[in-house]
């Protein structure tokens, strides 16, 4: 019997299933209860539990029940990045949960002959984004309270004695702290994961990538599993733009708005960084900057070149070196 495919189309609180053998469409609850309900639904049908493909997009935790589910259960299940979607069906008029179901599960009927069944994400990947997401909570907090306070003793001249100016510190001082804990958690768990301690010690042997670059390089590649190369990831940091040409039309490339912009924005920290202290990365800005190239520009290059160096680390396993930099380096 031929694979049935069921498309999803995740939310926080519901599952939107599309099955393209039988052409219905239904909507379960975004639990372990809910997707109970799946099994029944395979029952009542009489399909094996082999024949079965389920496909959905990466929706962050959203989707963690249902690869639970499928973990569990022995479902053969795909996570699709949504820009490689998106760029598959082009345009597509309307929009809403059934369609966007439809619309995964058209994917892969027509791609899943080159896709491999994905994986359930290591533990220990899934409590470093754990951890890393509190950070990057906490981070924001602190950042806004910062300009409260600056807002507090500046522009209102409150006195630091004053109650709004201490209690504002007092949470600041609470907040920092509480980074300082999850940073060490973090160093903690990555040591004690020898596979992890591995990589991360590669890639933040580059200069411009740090530890908040490196732990998010981690999570998103699942410790250099999910994407088969440098250009794949650079495209999903929204650092690699596609081109935008069609017939006669020849567009500017652009680079994707689905793209993870959190990594985008710690990813041009680090090559700024780069531009300063590596250098044969400061002798490329110089250079660039006398042809004409926007900063802009050069920090995108800089971005990819820090992409290309971290995943040619871990496939050659040894840290980077300045002497080898032409080696590493994207051409």
């Amino acid at each position: 019997m031929n694979k049935i495919r069921l498309g999803v189309d995740i939310s926080k609180e519901t599952l939107d299933f599309y099955c393209d053998f039988t052409e219905e469409h239904f909507v379960l609850k975004n639990s372990h209860e809910g997707l109970k309900k799946l099994l029944s639904w395979q029952e009542t049908h009489g399909f094996e539990r082999s024949n079965l493909q389920i496909v959905f997009e990466y929706t962050g935790h959203y989707g963690h029940v249902l690869e639970t589910f499928c973990v569990a259960q022995e479902f053969e299940y795909y996570k699709i990045p949504a820009l490689a979607i998106k760029k598959s069906l082009g345009i597509v008029r309307g929009k809403n949960d059934r369609i966007d179901a439809q619309r995964i599960c058209i994917y892969l009927k027509e791609k899943g002959y080159r896709l491999q069944p994905s994986k359930p994400t290591n533990s220990n990947i899934q409590r470093l984004k754990i951890f890393q997401s509190q950070r990057a909570l906490y981070v924001r907090q602190l950042a806004a309270l910062k300009n409260a306070q600056k807002d507090l003793v500046a522009v209102m001249r409150l006195p630091l004695d004053d109650f709004p100016v201490k209690n504002n510190q007092c949470v600041m001082d609470c907040l920092e702290g509480q980074i300082k804990t999850i940073d060490d958690a973090i160093q903690q768990l990555i040591k004690e994961d020898t596979e992890l301690y591995t990589n991360y010690s590669l890639i933040t042997s580059v200069i411009g990538v740090a530890k908040v670059i490196g732990i998010d390089t981690l999570i998103a590649t699942d410790n250099f599993t999910k994407f088969k190369s440098w250009r794949e990831y650079a495209a999903y940091c929204g650092c690699a733009p596609y081109p935008n040409q069609s017939g006669l039309f020849m567009g500017r490339n652009r680079i994707s708005h689905l793209a993870n912009n959190e990594l985008k924005a710690h990813l041009s920290s680090g090559a700024k960084s780069a531009m300063i202290h590596d250098p044969e990365l400061r002798s490329y800005t110089e250079r660039k900057l006398l042809e004409g190239k926007s900063r802009k520009c050069i920090t995108n290059s800089i971005r990819c070149k820090l992409i290309s160096r971290m995943f040619a680390v871990v496939s050659k396993k040894r840290p980077f070196e300045r002497n080898y930099s032409h080696y590493l380096a994207v051409q």
